[in-house]
């Protein structure tokens, strides 16, 4: 989920959800703090909610999928 929230916004710190998108994305708050810093992993679920409620668009996509890819020629 950090990953995610890097990608789409640059630094995770830019992000601050509301009550609409906790209520949108069905994550309590104590729950977005655990998946946001890396504490927990998302389910499938989740990660879908949440992108959905970002914007997260193609672009962002292989962004993500790119990052994920180059530790593995380092």
């Amino acid at each position: 989920m950090r990953k995610i929230l890097e990608i789409k916004f640059g630094d995770i710190e830019l992000f601050h959800p509301n009550r609409a998108f906790f209520d949108r994305t069905g994550i309590s708050q104590k729950r977005w703090a655990e998946l946001a810093f890396g504490y927990s992993q998302p389910s499938e679920e989740e990660v879908k909610h949440v992108v959905k409620a970002i914007n997260y668009d193609v672009n962002d996509a292989l962004k993500f999928f790119d990052a994920l890819q180059l530790p593995l020629f380092e």
